[in-house]
């Protein structure tokens, strides 16, 4: 199947077949699509967590308004956004570098101008960003499955203050979506329903 035809092949699956497991290959080619994302900057501000224990499932399947999907689901991808802008500069200028000052020289300028457009963020700003680039990823996960043949969903529904402390996260973090994967029960799926192309764009 080409890359268009696994968009047409996929769904936002509603149940999955709790039985039926992600290999821990194909598992790893969703994470590297992630991974492999483009983010403003290069700085991929976000973090995932993949949960396949059931009981951690189970809980968050309570902070997500019961959606059977996150219980049922060979595993969720939780993406979390980071607000921690200039700590992650200076993450990504040491892992660019390797740790090599002439080399960090050479890229102080680029440095100086990610701190110039995201030093003067709030807290809240800068969590807005991260969140665009948490999408980014997603949508590269959901491609990544398809091709794989994979099915997924994926879920804003959910109590955000219950799923961080799930997850236990720092303040530097808020999760944002999660992406339920597996394979589907084996129910029909409604005609797929797309708005028509004039509907939705302009050749200017």
């Amino acid at each position: 199947m080409s890359f268009l035809s696994n968009l047409t092949w996929r769904y936002a699956e509603q149940h999955f077949d709790s039985n039926m497991q992600v290999s821990n290959d194909h598992l790893h080619q969703v994470l590297e699509a992630i991974r492999f994302a483009p983010t403003s900057f290069g700085l991929q501000p976000f973090h995932a967590y993949v949960v396949n224990k059931p009981e951690l499932k189970t809980q968050i399947r309570a902070a997500g308004y019961n959606q059977p999907q996150l219980e049922e689901a060979s595993h969720l991808i939780i993406f979390t956004s980071k607000n921690n802008t200039l700590e992650r500069i200076e993450e990504y200028i040491e892992l660019t570098s390797d740790g090599n000052p002439e080399e960090k020289e050479k890229l102080q300028e680029y440095k100086n101008m990610m701190t110039r457009s995201l030093g003067k963020l709030t807290k809240e700003q800068a969590h807005n960003w991260a969140k665009k680039q948490v999408y980014i990823a997603l949508g590269f996960a959901l491609a990544a499955c398809a091709e794989l043949q994979i099915d997924s969903c994926p879920l804003e529904g959910f109590i955000n203050t219950e799923i961080n402390k799930i997850l236990n996260l720092q303040d530097t973090e808020d999760s944002t979506v999660i992406l339920a994967i597996g394979y589907k029960k084996d129910m029909p799926h409604r005609p797929k329903v797309r708005f028509p192309e004039q509907e939705l764009f302009t050749q200017l």
